[in-house]
């Protein structure tokens, strides 16, 4: 699991579009005006042959049931938790092993395009 932790305004949801696009993932976001901003922004994006990535809110989620055999990626993950939840989120854990974060350790190469160069 890949993790984006940068402050308000970014790029982390550019990133997130951006990496589903190119990697056939699917986004799972909090709410449905999140969805609709989300789908906006990929349909300024896409171009013939990319990938378009199904968004669903946690609303979608919780209706349709667990996304099977798909790669996923979530926007705003603290928001998503609270919705799915129905409470503020306190703290989490994650297995650093198992987790991949973005922050200073990537060389350019390895960054979605807005991030080349940035020093991340």
């Amino acid at each position: 699991m890949k993790i984006l932790h940068y402050q308000r305004g970014a790029g982390k949801t550019e990133n997130i579009i951006e990496y589903a696009m190119k990697n056939n993932c699917d986004i799972v976001t909090f709410n449905t005006s999140g969805k609709e901003h989300l789908q906006n922004r990929i349909k300024n994006k896409i171009q013939a042959g990319d990938y378009y990535p199904v968004v669903y809110s946690i609303g979608n989620f919780l209706e349709r049931g667990l996304i099977k055999n798909k790669n996923i990626v979530i926007d705003e993950l603290e928001m998503s938790l609270r919705e799915l939840l129905g409470t503020d989120i306190e703290m989490v854990s994650t297995d650093a092993e198992n987790s991949d974060i973005h922050k200073e350790k990537y060389m350019d190469s390895q960054l979605p395009t807005t991030l080349k160069g940035s020093g991340l």
